[in-house]
């Protein structure tokens, strides 16, 4: 089922953001290089002028008893939504080849790296699940990371396939937090059919 190509997604969403709390000011300046890039690549990854977008969208779950940080949140004019996140930092990307495996990632296609950008991956799947929370019928076109980077504003997204992510947190709420797995599975929040 896809949404309406009306705002409603966004609008609901609006109506459960919080603010963040105690976040330092951040200057026009300090951003410019920034929405230079950013502009660019929400064109590469096929962002139009006549989509919707909202930007630092506090979400929050009453079923994970969690609150975060959408940093970008598209509605496309079908109803579809893409969810970026946005990481700057040239070590971002620096612990890629890591031994270590993430924990909880039994079952997934392949044993995930614990990487800063599979991290990231894992944390926009549990947003996904919380918008989904919020608004069932939201279906998403697109996940991305997106690194920022001065030296190479060219730099392709990772883009985040929600089924191994959504096995790692299953495995987690069922071994650590079993009444927040029933509510996630009996919501279809664990069920990657449910995102596409």
């Amino acid at each position: 089922m896809v949404c309406n190509g009306d705002e409603r997604v966004l609008s609901e969403l609006d109506a459960i953001q919080k603010e963040k709390p105690g976040q330092d000011e951040i200057t026009n300046q300090s951003l410019a290089w920034v929405r230079s890039i950013s502009e660019g690549a929400l064109r590469r990854i096929g962002i139009k002028s006549s989509d919707k977008m909202k930007a630092e969208l506090m979400i929050h779950s009453q079923i994970l008893g969690i609150a975060t940080q959408i940093d970008g949140l598209v509605q496309h004019e079908d109803g579809t939504l893409t969810m970026i996140d946005w990481k700057s930092g040239s070590h971002f990307l620096s612990d890629q080849t890591t031994a270590n495996i993430m924990q909880y990632s039994v079952g997934t296609i392949e044993n995930m790296p614990d990487s800063k950008i599979n991290k990231a991956k894992l944390e926009l799947v549990i947003r996904a699940m919380m918008v989904k929370e919020h608004v069932p019928e939201a279906i998403f076109r697109n996940i991305f990371v997106q690194h920022l980077d001065r030296n190479n504003p060219f730099k392709a997204p990772h883009e985040v396939h929600v089924a191994d992510y959504l096995r790692i947190i299953s495995n987690y709420l069922m071994s650590e937090n079993p009444s927040a797995y029933e509510a996630a599975k009996k919501e279809g929040l664990l069920d990657p059919n449910n995102y596409q």
